[in-house]
């Protein structure tokens, strides 16, 4: 779309058409799988599937992106929890890939008018917005029952946080209040933004660390354990350029 130049639509379509290929018979993506496991994460995948449909209709692009949209949907419990939320065996879901499924669903409904993905992302995303107020932080990972204390993530149980999960979850509160115009997303996504912000490295001499964003807060935390990974500094940058659209500053 920036350049005009077909050499990115038709690698888009590669990557697209091994995407079609890699489903079982009722269109799910089953094969070629990280850890070949099924999880919710894969709703961004059918985001750039819907994305790519619009530039290359009556490939079963779109009907592939639908069909695993409505395995989405069925992975979320009452609650707003993802059954198959994580893309580790044995492993809770973790705000990174909480924010990972929202998103694809938000993103979706706007591309499709399916108000169902938008509502399930709604569920989700308030649920986790109510714990962030209440608490003024919002751990990395979480159980059935949103509980991060559970006999089942007893290695889990440190008080750190997911940064980059938390600015994602920023972008997708943004998001939902470009929807649904509750002031209540957008004051929680700015000042969970703003607790980013304040752990960013502006200072340091060493040019791999400068501008990035740990993976986890403490640095020792067990999402990207002392790392700095790129994408939280691109979901960071996302996040700002969002908040400059809706308010004026970043």
């Amino acid at each position: 779309d920036e350049t005009g130049d077909q050499k990115y639509l038709k690698y888009a379509r590669k990557a697209g058409d091994f995407l079609v290929i890699s489903t079982d018979d009722n269109g799910v993506w089953d094969k070629n799988l990280l850890r070949g496991l099924q999880h919710t994460i894969n709703a961004r995948c059918a985001w750039a599937l819907l994305e790519l449909d619009r530039r290359v209709p009556g490939a079963r692009y779109a009907w592939i992106a639908e069909q695993n949209l409505k395995w989405v949907l069925k992975q979320q419990t009452d609650n707003g929890w993802f059954r198959n939320g994580s893309s580790k065996p044995r492993v809770l879901p973790n705000t990174h890939f909480i924010a990972y499924t929202c998103r694809g669903l938000i993103e979706s409904h706007r591309l499709t008018g399916n108000r169902d993905y938008l509502e399930a992302a709604r569920k989700t995303a308030d649920r986790m917005r109510r714990m962030f107020d209440e608490r003024a932080t919002l751990y990395a990972f979480w159980d059935h029952n949103w509980d991060n204390r559970g006999k089942y993530i007893r290695w889990a149980t440190g008080r750190y946080v997911c940064l980059t999960g938390n600015v994602q979850m920023s972008l997708v509160w943004m998001k939902l209040f470009e929807e649904y115009g509750d002031q209540s997303d957008r004051d929680s996504a700015f000042r969970m933004l703003d607790q980013v912000k304040a752990l960013q490295s502006v200072s340091s001499p060493k040019p791999g660390i400068r501008g990035g964003v740990k993976g986890s807060f403490p640095i020792f935390g067990w999402y990207s354990t002392f790392k700095y990974p790129n994408w939280a500094a691109k979901f960071l940058a996302d996040a700002l350029m969002l908040k400059i659209k809706l308010q004026g500053s970043p």
